[in-house]
């Protein structure tokens, strides 16, 4: 949480138009210093700017979330094997999907419920879907 003292500050550099990276560098040398983050949403605002629409496309790959993106399609198969129910949750680009799409019809999940990548599966089947198994009935998809 930034005091008083350090908003009135970010506020008069930036209307001076200082960037935010000349910003910290000087609330560093009147040791004032905050974190990155909450620095940057302060600048934007008293510039009048708004956040970076796509933000993980400028953090380094190690650094990001394993989320689902809004833009990725989906898709959920619903089915059972031996009367216990098994769900699938594939994300990815269309092709991956429609390949992946292909072997869960065949076969269900190893696992109960299953979170992955369609490249994934498509890619290691074996390690994702029990080849050995087959569904009860044609499984139900749903897609987002």
């Amino acid at each position: 949480m930034a005091n008083k003292e350090q908003v009135d500050f970010i506020r008069k550099e930036a209307k001076r138009g200082k960037s935010a990276n000349q910003i910290q560098r000087d609330l560093r040398a009147h040791h004032m210093g905050m974190r990155r983050q909450k620095l940057l949403e302060y600048v934007r605002k008293f510039k009048g700017k708004s956040a970076k629409v796509e933000s993980q496309r400028y953090t380094p790959i190690k650094y990001r979330k394993h989320v689902f993106v809004a833009s990725r399609k989906m898709i959920a198969v619903y089915g059972s094997v031996n009367w216990q129910s098994r769900r699938v949750q594939m994300y990815g680009s269309g092709h991956d999907l429609y390949e992946a799409m292909m072997l869960v019809s065949k076969y269900p999940p190893s696992k109960r419920f299953l979170t992955a990548s369609a490249g994934n599966i498509a890619s290691y089947p074996d390690e994702y879907l029990d080849i050995d198994e087959r569904w009860d009935e044609h499984p139900r998809a749903e897609s987002r």
